[in-house]
């Protein structure tokens, strides 16, 4: 076998066991925080939807609703407010991994009370 050939050989050899190492290496270890998403609800022109954050031991540090900024727009608005607050949204739950916290699910409403929403 010629020098280069052997050259080439190990070139290509070292290459493979960088790239095995480098795949390795971005899979890596899946420990640390996550995010997982419950339901989802179209609102407006978009979508919101209730989440949990954990720490890398599982436990609940964050919980919430997203709300994409498209679900602010197309919301029907009525002619004359109505007496006393709106009715609430039915309750949106939260995923699984946030079991073992005091909230179980979510309600909210939109108004336009207090701050203007123009």
């Amino acid at each position: 076998m010629s020098d280069i050939r052997r050259r080439a050989r190990l070139l290509t050899t070292a290459l493979a066991a960088a790239l095995v190492l480098a795949s390795a290496a971005a899979c890596g270890d899946d420990s640390g925080p996550k995010t997982y998403y419950g339901d989802e609800r179209s609102m407006g022109n978009g979508q919101i939807r209730t989440y949990v954050t954990t720490d890398e031991d599982g436990h609940p540090t964050e919980l919430g609703l997203r709300i994409q900024e498209s679900a602010l727009e197309g919301l029907p608005m009525p002619a004359a407010m109505p007496e006393g607050p709106p009715p609430a949204s039915p309750g949106m739950a939260f995923p699984k991994e946030a079991e073992g916290t005091v909230v179980n699910h979510l309600t909210f409403w939109l108004g336009k009370f207090g701050a203007a929403l123009e």
